[in-house]
């Protein structure tokens, strides 16, 4: 077994996780992806949703329907550190919502270009490879940057990068845990996940992948903790949609408060890990308790008039939209369906860029130890933000939905960059081997 092989079964247990180059190279991506959508930003308002977000942002209200509490408050932090931009002589809060866009775009591009470095050179053969490493961080965070989805919400006030970028924040602090699973990476980890079910649905998708970083590295903490959510959570989201969800929903959720604390206290072989972890997932739900004292404060945007139980219940679950009817996953239409996603994925990067992603699969395979582990839970990941969400979002395929339904599958855009980073750098290796062949 060569020193390069031995490294990834068995990592110092002092050793860190990312390297200074790492950040250097998340810096370096995170810095250019900024410069082009900073020079290519939207001036001031623009069509779709930018003006009632906008608007909702500037005056505490709701933007949209579920609500995207975490949105709307940095939102407003925003509109109030650039608050002296103008617009032909006028207040122009757009400018400082779309600026909101781009930073956490280039944030998201940052985080790939940080996995991209610390996994190339998991992948790598060679020992010396840094320099190669933070060369292809860059490159896959500058691929990720010009797709055509990811720049598209960057440059617009729009709420997908902040999702994108609490995802990828949940993808980078599983692998830390993973790999030193502490009291202070679990906090982390959960802390990701919380703030990403305060700002979107869609997080929930992360929920197997979560579960599975828990029980590949402690599984014993991961029975506890889905016993736990299990009793906290569960229980109050069946009784929501009931005739008595008012009264019944505060019961239960006080009752299964009061299990969780017996239940850590009694059992859990790590109680303040447990405990923390549920807390501050608690935490990143109480967001939602903006929706309601936003609609008291009477912003001129509210969606939904969540100060009422009906309204809130109304915004929190979606109820402007149809409901969601998943594809039969055995039907012909989901062929089709999975086809539009290809055609979709290329018509994001050049071609040969996305056949990249296929180079690393083979030597990811070959892994031992906790990448290996790891990368089951990419690969969970990635199939709940693009075979699974296919099936949810059940894509019509026409031009108009395809322009409304794209901007979903922008988390699986980033894991496919970080894979083309990897696919550069297994070409290197190989260039490389030839070269010395030679």
């Amino acid at each position: 077994m060569s020193s390069q092989s031995t490294e990834q079964s068995q990592e110092p247990p002092d050793a860190r996780v990312f390297e200074r180059g790492d950040w250097v190279a998340a810096g370096v991506a995170g810095l250019i992806a900024l410069a082009i959508y900073f020079v290519t930003l939207a001036p001031t308002v623009t069509l779709e949703q930018s003006g009632a977000f906008a608007v909702a942002g500037q005056y505490c209200g709701v933007g949209r329907v579920p609500g995207y509490p975490l949105w709307h408050i940095l939102a407003k932090c925003f509109i109030s550190i650039f608050s002296f931009v103008r617009y032909r002589g006028c207040p122009n809060p757009a400018w400082a919502t779309n600026f909101m866009s781009a930073v956490f775009g280039a944030l998201s591009c940052g985080m790939v270009g940080l996995l991209t470095a610390r996994l190339a050179r998991a992948v790598s053969r060679t020992s010396e490879c840094r320099e190669k490493a933070c060369a292809v961080a860059v490159a896959a965070g500058i691929v990720c940057a010009t797709g055509n989805a990811m720049w598209s919400q960057s440059v617009i006030t729009e709420t997908h990068t902040l999702t994108l970028f609490l995802i990828l924040m949940f993808l980078a602090t599983s692998l830390v845990w993973m790999m030193r699973p502490g009291r202070a990476c679990a906090f982390a980890m959960a802390a990701a996940f919380g703030l990403g079910l305060a700002q979107s649905h869609m997080v929930v998708l992360l929920i197997p992948a979560l579960v599975l970083a828990l029980l590949l590295a402690r599984p014993r903490l991961c029975l506890e903790f889905c016993i736990a959510n299990l009793l906290l959570w569960v229980t109050p989201a069946l009784l929501f949609n009931t005739p008595y969800g008012n009264e019944w929903c505060l019961v239960a959720l006080e009752g299964s408060a009061v299990l969780v604390l017996l239940l850590a206290l009694l059992w859990s072989s790590d109680r303040s890990t447990l405990l923390g972890m549920v807390l501050l997932i608690a935490i990143g739900v109480s967001f939602y308790a903006y929706l309601p004292l936003a609609s008291e404060g009477g912003a001129p945007m509210q969606f939904g008039y969540p100060r009422t139980w009906e309204g809130f219940r109304h915004t929190v679950m979606r109820g402007q939209y149809e409901r969601i009817a998943p594809s039969n996953i055995f039907s012909l239409l989901f062929l089709k369906q999975l086809g539009w996603y290809l055609r979709l994925l290329s018509h994001q990067h050049v071609l040969p860029f996305v056949l990249l992603a296929l180079f690393p699969l083979v030597r990811i395979c070959r892994l031992r130890g906790t990448c290996r582990k790891w990368w089951v839970v990419f690969g969970v990941a990635f199939l709940m933000f693009s075979v699974v969400l296919i099936a949810g979002a059940s894509p019509k395929g026409d031009i108009q939905d395809s322009f409304i339904q794209k901007a979903k599958f922008i988390p699986s855009f980033a894991m496919l960059s970080i894979l083309v980073g990897l696919g550069l750098m297994t070409a290197l290796d190989r260039l490389e081997g030839l070269t010395t062949r030679e």
